[in-house]
């Protein structure tokens, strides 16, 4: 079980804001960016924090720059491993799955 509520919880804890605070500088970011769904919520953040419900990634990218996380680490919390993409994991499954095979010939 990943545990990103909770450690999210934690940073904002440590940063010293409260949930209003939270979605107030969101709201900032919202507006610099000119897109609603950089903000995050009280509710909302309240269910991220408490029920390990996942945020998207535009309310996660506003969560990482308030509480000055890495966003990298953070989606590690949630069970994303953004590293594996570096490895071309997906390619080299393609290519074996699309790979010629030896037709056998039986009469």
């Amino acid at each position: 079980m990943f545990n990103g509520g909770r450690q999210l919880k934690r940073a904002r804890l440590d940063s010293s804001l409260t949930l209003r605070d939270v979605e107030h500088l969101s709201r900032i970011l919202s507006a610099a960016y000119g897109d609603d769904r950089y903000a995050v919520r009280i509710s909302v953040l309240s269910d991220i924090e408490n029920h390990s419900r996942a945020p998207s990634i535009f309310r996660l990218h506003s969560l990482c720059l308030i509480y000055s996380l890495n966003m990298s680490r953070v989606l590690e919390w949630f069970g994303v491993w953004p590293k594996a993409s570096e490895r071309s994991t997906v390619q080299g499954y393609v290519r074996w799955r699309t790979r010629p095979t030896k037709l056998s010939c039986r009469r």
